[in-house]
């Protein structure tokens, strides 16, 4: 096909024909990756994409060699040098389009689909869009915890003033053994409701390589258990969250009534 510098349209799909993917140059690069170079479907200019066998999540990866017959589907986005008119600064490369292919064997190797599985399509979307948003969500989640935090040290100086040393000196030796470890508790649990509570408002703070997409089946199966933690999840941890928050509260009306009420200690 013919390359031309079209105007640059963000974000924008477009449906890869057969004889258009046929110019396209897949290689394996082992244990279920590949590396794929040719004509973007919209704009013909040359361009490139990796596929990793991985999902953008906190865990190690046990994907093995592919078997022959098996379909990998994946989001391609022109990536070319060439400047198309309209393109915003942040975007340095590629004329805007994305298009969906599945890489197959063919022969002694392989090449590109454009036959996809509209669900398996969905799923590769889910996967890209989870990759490029990974860097930002990881600082935006870390900026996040911060106000957490700051309450956590908030409250341990609550804590620490209500059971400081000179407060409880004149009670018995068992009353202060039991204002240290309802304290203790009433710490832990307070911890545990900030952090119950950010993840289920925020998510966790998840970078590295993650669990294995390298066949269609298994990117089904990560985009239906991604979908059923992201519902599930958020409920649980958000009661979790208030339990533990009303339990560091009991914690520290129970040390107020051992220092104010406790038995005095023998002078």
């Amino acid at each position: 096909m013919s390359s031309q510098a079209i105007a640059y349209q963000g974000d924008t799909p477009v449906a890869a024909r057969q004889e258009q993917l046929d110019a396209w140059i897949v290689q394996s690069t082992g244990q279920g990756g590949y590396a794929t170079e040719g004509p973007c479907p919209a704009c013909g200019h040359r361009t490139a994409e990796a596929v990793s066998p991985q999902a953008p999540v906190e865990a190690e990866s046990t994907a093995d060699a592919l078997p022959p017959e098996r379909r990998t589907t994946r989001l391609f986005r022109c990536a070319c040098p060439v400047d198309h008119p309209g393109r915003p600064p942040a975007a340095t490369t590629g004329c805007g389009r994305w298009w969906l292919a599945a890489v197959e064997p063919r022969g002694d190797g392989w090449h590109l689909s454009a036959q996809v599985d509209p669900l398996v399509g969905r799923a590769a979307a889910e996967l890209s869009a989870a990759a490029a948003v990974e860097l930002s969500s990881a600082r935006a989640v870390a900026e996040k915890w911060l106000p957490g935090l700051a309450a956590l040290y908030g409250l341990f100086a609550i804590a620490g003033t209500v059971a400081g040393k000179d407060t409880v000196a004149g009670l018995t030796a068992g009353a202060r053994v039991a204002v240290f470890v309802v304290f203790a508790v009433g710490t832990l649990l307070a911890a545990l409701s900030i952090g119950a509570g950010y993840r289920a408002a925020f998510g966790w703070l998840r970078v590295g390589k993650g669990e294995d997409v390298g066949t269609d089946e298994k990117l089904l199966a990560w985009y239906q258990a991604k979908r059923n933690r992201a519902v599930g999840s958020i409920g649980s941890r958000l009661r979790t969250a208030l339990v533990a928050a009303l339990g560091s509260l009991v914690c520290l009306i129970v040390a107020l009534g051992i220092v104010w009420l406790g038995p005095a200690g023998t002078p």
